[in-house]
């Protein structure tokens, strides 16, 4: 319950108070909010939007023009844990070959014009500078430091807080106003989002939400259906108390969001459904039920569903990025994937081998921190069934 506000008090006369606010309002210097204060009016959006005070970036959906990203590139040195399991791989890992995968995924998408950021490293992690690192389109793969050429840097292989930062995509989520920060649902990953929290801050992106409390909630498991509303995938890595601080924070700017109660069969909604246009979604139909299949035709998609098979089970091929409407990066090797794509006019503008991102149990979306796309102009009916 909120109390009603106390009348403010009438201040004492204080003849020896040098900070006393004069009496006569009309007079009052700006700092006790006389003519001078200037009240701020604007909406926080509106501010985003025009770059003098923060950074004008933005995402409200799936498909728009990628612009810019956070890859988290490990430290080629990082020797991998004794047991895989431990930090929720598959099988052991290389993290000098999975380095070689991610700055061809970096090049990549270079190559299309997106922005790659790279996400600071943790405290002790490398033997150089732990700044993030900000690569323009062009610039090639980020030149190796000095001192790490000299001396690899070496991580304790129990030191379980950094085998999963690749996984950027997981740690945050980007709205129309700024990002919320994950709170991860695994001890092995708790505290990822410290490193983005840094990245974003050096960017000048606000961080409008952090979750907490009793909440989790991972970013893969967020997607946008369209610019006011996006699917929150419940049950697995999110909570309930997470996907309900986020719809609060959506609210504040008139967005909404659908719980999907999420299959055991994956980790997050991203390896269940993506969106690839403002009316096409790719879906794992045998996994997904008929209520999320009649949500996502609610909201106005075509679906385009893909059976269980070796490419999306063990080769993760839906696991893609949208770099366009209809235009996609996407794994090598997942020519079932790709012949559903081709027949379906999706555009494949490139395939990126991802052997060691397998390993470790993600793919290229996994892998993508989504920073900035092209603003959707379509907005979607209501999800909600019809009476």
């Amino acid at each position: 319950m909120t109390e009603p506000l106390l009348p403010a008090p009438t201040p004492a006369a204080d003849a020896g108070s040098t900070n006393q606010a004069p009496d006569d309002g009309s007079s009052a210097p700006a700092t006790y909010h006389g003519p001078g204060f200037r009240p701020r009016v604007r909406r926080h959006r509106d501010e985003v939007a025009e770059g003098r005070l923060w950074a004008p970036r933005t995402v409200d959906s799936e498909y728009g023009r990628l612009r810019e990203v956070a890859l988290g590139i490990p430290v080629r040195g990082q020797r991998p844990p004794a047991v895989p399991d431990a930090v929720q791989h598959l099988r052991t890992v290389d993290y000098a070959r999975m380095a070689d995968e991610l700055a061809c995924l970096a090049g990549t998408y270079e190559a299309l014009g997106v922005r790659v950021h790279e996400l600071p490293q943790p405290a002790g992690l490398a033997l150089g500078s732990a700044e993030a690192g900000t690569r323009p389109p062009g610039a090639g793969p980020a030149p190796a430091r000095a001192d790490t050429q000299a001396r690899p840097a070496v991580v304790a292989a129990d030191d379980r807080s950094t085998h999963n930062r690749m996984f950027a995509r997981d740690t945050f989520v980007m709205t129309p106003e700024g990002a919320v920060l994950a709170r991860m649902g695994s001890e092995v990953r708790a505290g990822e989002s410290r490193l983005v929290a840094r990245l974003l801050a050096s960017l000048d992106i606000p961080v409008i939400r952090t979750i907490h409390g009793s909440g989790t909630l991972e970013g893969a498991d967020v997607l946008w259906a369209g610019p006011d509303v996006a699917l929150v995938g419940v049950g697995n890595r999110t909570n309930e108390e997470g996907a309900r601080q986020l719809t609060e924070t959506l609210a504040t700017f008139g967005a909404r969001t659908v719980p999907v109660r999420m299959p055991r069969g994956v980790q997050h909604l991203l390896g269940l459904v993506q969106f690839l246009d403002h009316d096409l979604a790719v879906i794992r139909h045998e996994l997904a039920d008929t209520a999320m299949a009649e949500l996502l035709r609610r909201l106005g998609h075509t679906l385009l569903p893909l059976a269980e098979h070796p490419d999306i089970t063990d080769g993760f091929g839906m696991n893609v990025v949208c770099v366009a409407p209809r235009t996609v990066v996407m794994p090598t090797g997942a020519a079932h994937v790709r012949k559903v794509f081709d027949a379906a006019g999706v555009d494949v503008a490139a395939e990126v081998a991802i052997g060691e991102l397998l390993a470790a149990a993600g793919g290229i979306g996994c892998a993508t921190g989504i920073l900035s796309r092209d603003r959707a102009t379509l907005p979607h009916p209501d999800p909600s069934p019809a009476d």
